[in-house]
């Protein structure tokens, strides 16, 4: 069984703002377009800081980041975790060992049972228009690569890009000659 999920990967020279540097989990792409979810890009918020808002008596206990997956209904809050044994009305199985569940409807289940494991927080989503994705890919933006989700989410979340072009051999000073940061100039 392949349990490696479809990744895109935002090519050093993609300065899209928000696409900049990001990793893409893609969750579904079809003749209609493709939807998908950053994995790597920080809004600055974190689980606790919701929980302890929306849950009374929760002690915080996994300080996870929320993330940014993309700029399509940023009001939709998601839990992307494995297979559990509760079933959730909101639950999508993007793949054998992926799902996503609306964080309203798992959270306050996972504040009292401590489940299911949990893979990543975020709100918003990506997503292209028939055809779009492929154009931009023949363009250059993306590159594609998969990886399985327990590996993926083990990656430290400000190293994910980086990390996934190592690991394919791709040196990314070869791309481009551009500090992180203009401070660095």
């Amino acid at each position: 069984m392949n349990n490696n999920i479809p990744l895109l990967l935002a090519m050093p020279g993609l300065d899209d703002g928000i696409f900049r540097r990001s990793v893409i989990l893609l969750a579904e792409h079809d003749d209609e377009g493709a939807m998908g979810f950053a994995v790597n890009l920080d809004t600055r918020k974190t689980l606790n800081d919701v929980l302890l808002r929306t849950e009374p008596g929760y002690i915080p206990d996994r300080n996870f980041p929320i993330l940014l997956g993309g700029p399509v209904k940023t009001e939709f809050f998601w839990v992307l975790h494995p297979p559990c044994e509760t079933d959730f009305k909101s639950t999508l199985k993007f793949f054998d060992e992926l799902y996503i569940t609306s964080g309203h409807e798992v959270l306050p289940y996972y504040v009292r049972h401590m489940s299911p494991k949990i893979y990543g927080v975020g709100v918003g989503y990506s997503g292209w228009n028939k055809q779009q994705l492929e154009q931009e890919i023949k363009n250059g933006s993306w590159w594609e690569t998969t990886k399985p989700a327990e590996e993926l989410f083990s990656i430290p979340l400000k190293k994910r890009w980086e990390y996934l072009f190592k690991e394919l051999g791709v040196n990314l000073n070869c791309f481009y000659d551009t500090p992180n940061s203009c401070y660095m100039n």
